[in-house]
């Protein structure tokens, strides 16, 4: 997915959701941290422009956050398996064996 698409399907709201959103700060950031959406509503929250953010390090990020993401994210840089990988493989192998085989 490009990250006009991502940005679209994320800045894309229904009638209703419309007021909720320019409240909401929506921040997203790839498996690397590098951040690919940065609403208005986060700029006014964190201060940081879209330009300063996007496609850059998320900020939030920092060295002094989560060690734990911080560590998975390390992990998935280095081409080692990651928790959430491990259960998508698992969770493949069970869904193949459920179908049964030629499926």
């Amino acid at each position: 997915m490009t990250d006009e698409r991502l940005r679209a399907l994320l800045s894309s709201t229904a009638p209703h959701e419309e007021e909720a959103g320019r409240r909401s700060w929506r921040v997203v950031s790839d498996a690397f941290g590098t951040v690919r959406v940065w609403n208005p509503a986060a700029v006014r929250m964190f201060g940081w422009t879209e330009e300063e953010t996007i496609g850059h390090p998320n900020p939030l990020l920092s060295p002094e956050g989560d060690p734990e993401l911080r560590a998975r994210l390390a992990k998935f840089k280095a081409g080692q398996e990651t928790e959430v990988a491990q259960r998508a493989a698992r969770l493949k192998k069970i869904r193949e064996r459920a179908a049964g085989p030629g499926r």
